[in-house]
């Protein structure tokens, strides 16, 4: 106690002029919300009909996005808020305008587009849509998209990732991308998707189907998730194969994906194999983990 007595009387007494700044901060903050709560009552009450709709988008948002990992994650509580607000003032979610029968609008953050009267995209992420008559085009970077269309209008839509195509004509599917890849569900109707890496599947309503990573970064993500989990080594073996054919010489990942190749094997007790791999390393020039792996190299067969 003695010591805590000590480091009080060290304080600086306060001031006056602080003391009357932070009386005149509360009082400003305390008109400031008896002014909200002022303009909050005189909004009219929201009818049943938009509390309706309201729940259906709020429900339909979080079933479509319970599959989503990290990047994804930073627009969920911008998301909540809108739906609170909307619950509070009476708000109906209105979709974008779009006037013209043309055109591209970039799609960045939490909102609803109807670039088509027979086509609405709800989305959380980024990506850009393009369309032009009954032809849209969606070119998705991250995070889910849901889209619905109305059947038998000649609509043609494509969502485009890094990882597979998307095509449909009269249905709703979401789509999620992330680090593992594509993530496609189909909620009714059918569509048609063609993974880059593992070729063309159709789907139909209650079905889902992942198009894994087509980059060396994607892959190295999800080995290291791997490795963390405790998984097999055939298993973790395999992923790295296919993060090496996404790579070529000199890539600073194809070197990272070789070392954790190593890392398995001598796991694994198969120093041979691993004195191999590790050569190779060294080889193909990468020097950030050589005095790690080059030991691993004088392993006698």
């Amino acid at each position: 106690m003695r010591n805590v007595d000590d480091l009080l009387g060290q304080l600086d007494p306060v001031r006056d002029d602080e003391v009357a700044r932070l009386e005149e901060r509360i009082r400003a903050q305390a008109t400031e919300q008896r002014g909200l709560k002022v303009l909050l009552n005189q909004l009219e009450a929201p009818s049943e009909v938009a509390l309706s709709r309201l729940e259906a988008r709020v429900a339909s948002t979080i079933a479509s996005r319970r599959r989503q990992a990290g990047l994804v994650r930073r627009w969920a509580p911008a998301g909540m808020a809108l739906a609170a607000m909307a619950l509070v003032v009476g708000l109906t979610w209105t979709p974008t305008p779009t006037p013209v029968s043309a055109g591209t609008l970039p799609l960045d953050g939490i909102s609803q587009l109807q670039p088509l009267e027979d086509v609405v995209l709800d989305y959380g992420g980024l990506g850009e849509a393009t369309w032009d008559g009954k032809v849209v085009r969606i070119d998705w970077d991250e995070g889910t998209l849901t889209s619905s269309v109305t059947p038998k209008q000649g609509i043609d839509l494509s969502v485009h990732t890094r990882e597979a195509v998307v095509s449909v004509v009269g249905t709703a599917f979401t789509v999620t991308r992330d680090a593992d890849g594509s993530h496609v569900s189909v909620e009714h109707g059918v569509v048609a998707v063609d993974c880059e890496a593992s070729g063309s599947v159709t789907l139909r309503a209650g079905e889902a189907h992942t198009c894994g990573p087509v980059s060396a970064g994607q892959w190295l993500v999800q080995i290291d998730r791997l490795f963390a989990s405790g998984s097999d080594s055939e298993r973790i073996r395999t992923s790295i194969r296919r993060g090496i054919r996404y790579s070529a010489v000199g890539d600073p990942l194809r070197g990272e994906l070789l070392a954790r190749d190593v890392q398995v094997l001598l796991r694994d007790g198969n120093r041979s194999e691993a004195a191999a791999v590790a050569q190779q390393y060294l080889d193909e020039g990468y020097t950030v983990r050589a005095q790690q792996l080059l030991p691993v190299t004088e392993v006698t067969p």
